[in-house]
This record gives structure tokens, C-alpha cells and sequence, in this order.
């Protein structure tokens, strides 16, 4: 019989599972990631990620972390986040990215990164227009568990909350993931092409480089009611 996929809010007791699953799929599709965390997800590391997530949960009515569960095990989540464009948030280095000169991450490549991650929260505040809208940062799956509806059915369910709100809904789309939002009804704003020489030569030569996302938001007529 078929295991039965559920879908939940996330709580503050998932977050460790969510930790889990948030580097095990940046490990696998962002090169500079896994060089950065050379000892993978350390206890301590784990930690700190739950600290930094905590706060969003006392958000009341800011954040929809959902969820989908899978024989007891998350293996998919979403992260909504109710912004604004009068809201200046800075970037924040993730836990455990800071290149403290030992790192495994030439030094040139790491600064393309951190430019890379900074020029996210300026296209948004250049590119955005409404007054609120729902944010989405992340939505992953693991990698047993795709090709199976579950990103779909995430999405689909923060974009009709948005609709029922009257709110836009934008996100950054990773390479590989483009072709996925465009098919359920997102469509490019901006992307850091547009914006940053990010191919140019790095000093140290060749090596990792940041994922270059692209700005999308939703087309409301093509959301499924």
C-alpha cells in the first residue's frame, strides 16, 4: 500500500528534522555549500540553525512554514514569509558560512557568494511593488521523495492563501527549478544576470560558484482555485 503524504504547519519541535532536510538538499545541488561545511551538519551547527529559525514561530501571522509527512518522516516543507516593502531586512549570513580565512572556499568565490546572497534582498526591494505580499524561501524535498507531486502541492497551497489574501507572491527560483515555477504559474522578474558580473573571472581561478536564483512572482490566473 502507498504511504500517504499528509501536509501539517511546521512546529518549532520540527525544526531540527527541517535543519536536516534544508542541508541535505544544499549538499546536494550547491557545490559552494558543501565546501563551506566540510564536517557537515555538526550538533553545534544544528543548533544554532534551530536558534535563528526559532523567532519566525513567534511570528504570529508573519510566517507559514507547511509541511508534508511521510510515514512520520518530513520529507518536504515551505517557508511563507509575510513581507513588505517597507521592511529593510538585511542579509544575514546562514549558519556556519563565514570564511574565517581556513575555509576550503577560495576567498574570491566565498565574496561572489555573500554579493550573490546580499543582491537577492536588493532585487526584491527594486523589483517588488506591493505593499505586502507572501515570500517564499525555501521549498525543498528530498531526494527519495520528488517526482511525486510534493513541491506542487506545497506550492500550490501557499499561493491560494495568498489569493484568499489578496497578497502578491514572489520567491527566488534556484537554475534547476525554474522550468517547475514557470509550469505552475510563476513568471521572471528580475534575475542576478541582470544585475552582477557573476561570471567574471574569479581571482583565484576557476572554482565553486554561487547558484545564481532568479526572481519569479505568481500570475494569479494561472493558480489553480
Amino acid at each position: 500500500m502507498k504511504p500517504k503524504a499528509r501536509i501539517f504547519p511546521v512546529r518549532v519541535w520540527d525544526l531540527k528534522e527541517i535543519a536536516r532536510l534544508y542541508q541535505d538538499v544544499f549538499y546536494e545541488v550547491d557545490p559552494m555549500f558543501r565546501i563551506s561545511r566540510p564536517d557537515g551538519l555538526t550538533q553545534a551547527l544544528l543548533d544554532r540553525n534551530c536558534e535563528i529559525w526559532k523567532p519566525y514561530f513567534e511570528c504570529s501571522g508573519l510566517e507559514r512554514w507547511m509541511k508534508i509527512v511521510v510515514n512520520g518522516k518530513i520529507v518536504a516543507y515551505a517557508a511563507w514569509h509575510h513581507d513588505s516593502k517597507n521592511w529593510h531586512l538585511e542579509y544575514v549570513p546562514p549558519a556556519g558560512s563565514e570564511n574565517d580565512g581556513k575555509s576550503a572556499v577560495p576567498k574570491a568565490a566565498s565574496i561572489l557568494q555573500e554579493d550573490a546572497l546580499k543582491l537577492g534582498f536588493s532585487l526584491k526591494r527594486v523589483h517588488i511593488e506591493e505593499e505586502q505580499y507572501l515570500f517564499l524561501a525555501p521549498l525543498l524535498v528530498a531526494k527519495a521523495h520528488r517526482r511525486k507531486g510534493y513541491g506542487r502541492r506545497l506550492l500550490k497551497n501557499g499561493c491560494k492563501d495568498a489569493i484568499g489574501r489578496s497578497m502578491g507572491c514572489y520567491l527566488m527560483a534556484l537554475p534547476d527549478a525554474k522550468e517547475f515555477y514557470v509550469k505552475h504559474g510563476f513568471e521572471t522578474v528580475a534575475s542576478y544576470e541582470d544585475e552582477t558580473q557573476a561570471d567574471a573571472e574569479l581571482e583565484d581561478g576557476d572554482g565553486p560558484r554561487p547558484l545564481l536564483s532568479t526572481l519569479m512572482r505568481m500570475i494569479n490566473h494561472r493558480i489553480e482555485r
